[in-house]
């Protein structure tokens, strides 16, 4: 089997980001939310994300593995979309 890229090794940057442990309510907001306050949530993930020491293999697993929801290495879905079509 070959190598896995160190994206797709969750132990290697899990533990060490920024959002370790906390509710992951922001990262991951219910779409049945309000507008407003998915943004408001939104925000405070991207806040966390803002000083996290492993936002760059964060946001390569979400890539890698193709998550389509949820704040991941800083950027939100809509930021990832736009991102991807540049």
């Amino acid at each position: 089997m070959a190598s896995t890229p160190e994206a797709l090794e969750p132990q290697l940057w899990r533990h060490a980001a920024a959002c370790a442990g906390s509710d992951p309510t922001p990262f991951f907001p219910r779409d049945d939310l309000d507008e407003q306050v998915r943004r408001d949530l939104e925000h405070q993930a991207l806040q966390v994300c803002s000083r996290c020491p492993v936002r760059v293999p964060c946001l390569q697993y979400s890539r890698v593995t193709g998550q389509e929801y949820g704040v991941w290495g800083g950027l939100t879905p809509s930021m990832r979309h736009q991102r991807a079509t540049r």
